[in-house]
């Protein structure tokens, strides 16, 4: 599933562009059973030979859209943490934009998260996409070491962790709902609410605890 060649200039970097969009574009409609190169190509605005010297099958193709998902979400998410500690923002705010700014990848990744995580697992499973989606997991990490002393797990690396699959489960869900856009938006403003009401309860506990 690995591509060809990597674009190197601005005129082939589009042109990988274009065949992602269109790759994504196909899977979204018809999915991946019935995705074909040939329709891709004809989708991109490109022909089947300029399309096979960068990806020689579906599976590249299909392979090189998880990978350019995972590291939009990646980015986004790092983005996000990043403006959420330069404004210090509290506890609720920051859960929420940290979770709307996922609940926006996701849904304009639907093609991928929704469609090919499903149809076609394995697209998943390579070493480059495993690498990202531990990534993305470690940001759970970040998160906490960010909130600084507003956290005070039992277990603070595995606490985080298991939040960090229970959340990204939920957004996934969220972001497949047949709903309008603000009543996804609702909803994960309701996690952020829960999984901060968790966070802080732990907090608190341990707070409350008698010294040993």
């Amino acid at each position: 599933m690995e591509p060809r060649k990597l674009p190197r200039q601005e005129r082939s970097r589009a042109t990988v562009q274009a065949v992602l969009d269109a790759c994504a574009d196909l899977v979204g409609r018809d999915g991946y059973a019935q995705l074909r190169t040939h329709a891709i190509a004809e989708r991109a605005g490109v022909s089947v030979g300029t399309l096979y010297q960068y990806y020689p099958n579906k599976e590249a193709v299909a392979g090189a859209l998880v990978l350019r998902a995972l590291e939009r979400m990646q980015a986004a998410m790092r983005q996000a943490l990043a403006e959420c500690v330069e404004r210090s923002l509290e506890s609720l705010a920051a859960t929420e934009h940290l979770l709307l700014t996922s609940l926006d990848v996701l849904t304009g990744e639907r093609a991928v998260f929704g469609r090919l995580a499903g149809e076609a697992p394995e697209l998943f499973r390579t070493a480059a996409a495993r690498d990202l989606q531990r990534a993305l997991i470690d940001l759970s990490q970040d998160i906490r070491l960010a909130s600084g002393d507003s956290l005070d797990f039992p277990m603070p690396e595995a606490d985080a962790w298991i939040i960090g699959h229970m959340v990204s489960a939920s957004m996934l869900q969220i972001s497949l709902l047949p709903a309008p856009d603000a009543e996804r938006r609702r909803l994960a403003r309701e996690v952020a609410r829960l999984v901060c009401r968790m966070a802080l309860s732990q907090a608190r506990g341990a707070a409350d605890r008698p010294a040993a």
